[in-house]
């Protein structure tokens, strides 16, 4: 299934998301399936990524509120990587939770996740090498929060029936007591590709994004990309 907002497949960890919120008897609309895990994974998500699903399962967009509507703008800040392709968001900070794609051409059916605010001043954070790593960066960065400022919500959250399938479903096991992931899941981390075709290079940058191409487009004598102000 295609995102309607660009060409790239979703990965089949979102598609196993939208399909078990899917069957909960309370959601009827688009809003009510782009909420759906923000009480466990603290993540809205976008409707680049809702949109299809709905289309193919027969759940009603809300008037006015839908990006088919015309209404609502898929507000995307200026200084985005255009590499970055947002999947949902925190729900505030402008903070956002997106899939890294250098290479599109290479039609992978996963990809890097990253977190990204238009504030940052040190580019993408590491979220996950692919859609599940990120999800359980997710948990744990909400374990940690309620661990902190509410333990009883903590006990509600471990006992939650979406928590035990996030866990069961893709051997998740967040970790309350992390010292990578922060507010936000956010993280220090720098992204690295694990899996480069033959043939290919990659070259990190300033951005924490980096260049994913075929070997014989770089110059040898070019190490890591530097993002300079052109003004400087």
């Amino acid at each position: 299934m295609k995102n309607h907002l660009y060409a790239i497949n979703i990965p089949q960890a979102v598609l196993d998301i939208l399909a078990y919120a899917a069957k909960d008897d309370e959601v009827y609309t688009e809003l009510e399936l782009a909420s759906y895990f923000s009480s466990t994974l603290g993540l809205e998500l976008d409707r680049g990524v809702t949109i299809p699903f709905c289309d193919e399962n027969e759940l009603e967009y809300m008037e006015g509120t839908s990006i088919l509507d015309g209404d609502v703008d898929y507000y995307i800040p200026e200084n985005t990587p255009f590499e970055f392709f947002p999947i949902g968001s925190q729900g505030g900070d402008a903070l956002k939770y997106g899939y890294l794609i250098l290479a599109p051409e290479l039609n992978t059916t996963d990809f890097p996740v990253a977190s990204f605010s238009p504030a940052d001043d040190f580019g993408l954070a590491w979220l996950g090498n692919n859609t599940t790593e990120a999800f359980g960066s997710l948990l744990t960065a909400r374990l940690k929060r309620l661990n902190r400022h509410d333990p009883e919500a903590l006990d509600d959250l471990l006992n939650n029936s979406v928590y035990r399938f996030l866990c069961t479903h893709f051997n998740l096991k967040p970790d309350k007591n992390d010292r990578d992931i922060t507010r936000g899941a956010r993280t220090d981390i720098r992204i690295q590709h694990e899996s480069i075709p033959e043939g290919w290079l990659f070259k990190p940058d300033d951005r924490g994004v980096g260049v994913l191409a075929r070997e014989e487009t770089f110059n040898s004598a070019i190490g890591d990309i530097t993002m300079e102000d052109p003004d400087t």
